[in-house]
């Protein structure tokens, strides 16, 4: 659940809850505890403010409705003075996120404002239209997501239809241009139709002019300076190999059919435990599935350091798929958790080989610069050589 400041009004985190349950009777009621928990004093403005208030992993209450496909306690927590317009810490507004989730009755919603004209058709489409810290519209979440039914909806809007097409993000790619990457045909198909029925042509990928290398720090919520710890256990016992012989090198793939969404597309930093879980149950979700970054679930929840997570996530895969490289990198998860200085990602996903038996071929495996994970940390000094050898028993 998300938690929120030890200074927010008390009232908050039953907004909170009662925003992603979907239960407006009790969502409505802690509004109105919140109005009398703020009372006069604080002046006009203070019940709208306090309602677009991000709890600690970046979501704020109406963040967290579009996240559940609650178009009800969206339209509840408008009424009392939440911005439509508000962002999460990834810049992303309700539209976004209901785009990248597939939450089709809140984009329903959206979209028929959009088509209705007036006022709240021009907030609408600016929302709709609206880009996350990454220039990122909610067309292209969408389509990293795989979100066929979603992108469908945003492609018939016909206000604001032209600028989800066409618009570039960071990495001066279009919405056409990530399906590219992704490699779905069904995806590209769909904006392609759409495209060629609306202009006769379609824009060459964009993306030939830069390189992975340029995004490959982007994972979740963004680039991760790398941090040089201080004490805790050695790398050398670490990542000590038990023996040296030739290792197979695995590298990561999504599973394909049956599977329709890819879990690694649809989870961000910092990572929230009952959402991955209740992904994982769906049934149609591939663990170990890549992004657009070409990673898969297990490196970035190791890189975000969650030892729960990693834990989960590893559960549902294969030996193969546990130790598997990933990205231009050529990184295990291992890597990945030692690039990020991610000291519990790294020793949980070394708990787990330990447990799976397969910590040695872990550990021998090497990146595309020819790095076992312990080399690596040596190198970039984000782990510690010279320590205890504490997990070596």
């Amino acid at each position: 659940m998300t938690a929120v400041a030890g200074g927010a009004p008390r009232s908050l985190a039953a907004i909170f809850a009662h925003a992603q349950s979907g239960d407006v009777a009790k969502l409505s009621a802690a509004l109105d505890d919140l109005g009398s928990e703020l009372g006069d004093d604080f002046g006009p403005g203070a019940l709208p403010a306090a309602l677009d208030t991000l709890g600690s992993d970046g979501q704020g209450a109406l963040h967290l409705a579009a996240a559940s496909d609650q178009p009800a306690a969206v339209q509840a927590l408008l009424a009392a003075g939440a911005s439509m317009t508000a962002r999460n810490g990834s810049g992303n507004n309700l539209a976004g996120i209901a785009a990248s989730r597939g939450c089709m009755d809140v984009l329903r919603w959206l979209a028929d404002l959009v088509s209705a004209g007036g006022d709240d058709n021009n907030l609408a489409a600016t929302v709709v239209t609206a880009t996350n810290k990454w220039n990122e519209t909610p067309t292209m979440l969408a389509v990293a997501a795989g979100e066929l039914p979603a992108l469908r909806l945003l492609l018939t809007l016909a206000p604001v239809a032209a600028t989800l097409t066409t618009t570039r993000d960071a990495w001066n790619r279009s919405a056409i241009d990530i399906a590219r990457d992704q490699g779905v045909p069904a995806v590209v198909q769909v904006i392609d139709a759409h495209l060629g029925s609306t202009s006769g042509s379609v824009p060459e990928a964009g993306f030939a002019a830069t390189t992975q290398d340029a995004v490959a720090g982007a994972i979740g919520s963004g680039t991760i300076k790398l941090r040089k710890v201080e004490g805790g256990p050695s790398v050398r016992s670490m990542f000590a190999e038990e023996s040296r012989g030739a290792r197979v090198v695995t590298t990561a793939k999504s599973r394909g059919p049956p599977y329709t969404r890819v879990l690694s597309k649809l989870i961000e930093a910092p990572g929230d435990f009952a959402v991955v879980e209740e992904l994982l149950a769906a049934g149609d979700v591939d663990p170990a599935g890549l992004d657009m970054f070409g990673l898969p679930a297990l490196h970035k929840v190791a890189a975000w350091s969650k030892p729960g997570l990693v834990q989960l996530v590893a559960s549902v895969l294969s030996d193969d798929e546990l130790v598997a490289t990933a990205g231009d990198s050529g990184f295990t998860a291992l890597h990945m958790a030692v690039e990020m200085g991610a000291v519990g990602g790294a020793t949980a996903v070394l708990a787990v080989a330990e447990a799976r038996k397969v910590r040695a071929r872990l550990v021998a495996t090497r990146d595309g610069a020819g790095r076992t994970a312990g080399e690596l940390a040596c190198e970039l000094a984000t782990m510690p050589c010279e320590v205890t050898d504490e997990l070596a028993t």
